[in-house]
């Protein structure tokens, strides 16, 4: 992946990526992931925390790999999609 957005940026493209997070296991995990991606300066990070991801959990990986982003002064935010309502006329 890191050779891919070098390879993008080289030609003039700006780059994001989507993730569900799964490495943001603690604090740590979530820097050490993220510093490369940081470096390389990408231009968004999406994070995916709904409830087809982490159920109402109030701390879990998406939660953790957003503030470490937001530490390390990365555009970041984060994606939810709201559970369907079923709806009887």
């Amino acid at each position: 992946m890191l050779e891919g957005i070098k390879i993008a940026h080289s030609m003039g493209f700006k780059v994001g990526v989507v993730t569900n997070a799964y490495y943001g296991i603690s604090e740590q995990d979530a820097d050490l992931w993220l510093n490369p991606l940081c470096k390389l300066k990408i231009s968004d990070l999406s994070i995916s925390d709904d409830p087809y991801h982490y159920e109402e959990e109030k701390d879990n990986p998406a939660k953790r790999v957003l503030a470490a982003a937001k530490r390390l002064g990365m555009p970041v935010h984060s994606i939810r999609i709201e559970k369907p309502i079923v709806r009887i006329n």
